[in-house]
């Protein structure tokens, strides 16, 4: 019965997301939910961008940085953040490093440095 009701819900939650962006299935779960969207904003970015941000170029001549290795210092820094957002859109907060080696997740430690990287740079979440 459970298996029913859960499948003539998806279509509401379709429907709620389409309507408001967001579906009461993604408010119950919103740090999965958001976890996952940040990261897929930022892997299309990586992929399919065409744009990078001046904090990716040299201090000291930032005009005269190729674009190329900019993109590719972007790149290599935000690997790293989409890899930790999708872990934990995936499996949520590991309770410690043993908890995570068995069943995956984020720890707090790293959640808290993706967190306080997006709010440095997300002004650019844009291509």
């Amino acid at each position: 019965m459970k298996r029913i009701k859960r499948f003539f819900d998806k279509p509401y939650w379709w429907y709620q997301r389409a309507r408001y962006g967001y579906s009461d299935r993604d408010w119950w779960n919103g740090d999965w939910y958001l976890s996952g969207v940040i990261a897929g904003i930022m892997e299309k970015i990586v992929n399919e961008g065409h744009g990078v941000a001046n904090s990716y170029a040299d201090e000291d001549k930032p005009f005269d940085t190729d674009v190329n290795v900019m993109v590719e210092r972007r790149d290599a820094e935000w690997n790293k953040y989409i890899a930790i957002f999708r872990e934990y859109s995936k499996h949520g907060p590991a309770m410690n490093q043993e908890w995570k080696d068995d069943f995956g997740g984020v720890l707090d430690k790293d959640m808290q440095e993706a967190l306080q990287w997006l709010s440095q740079h997300f002004q650019e979440l844009w291509d």
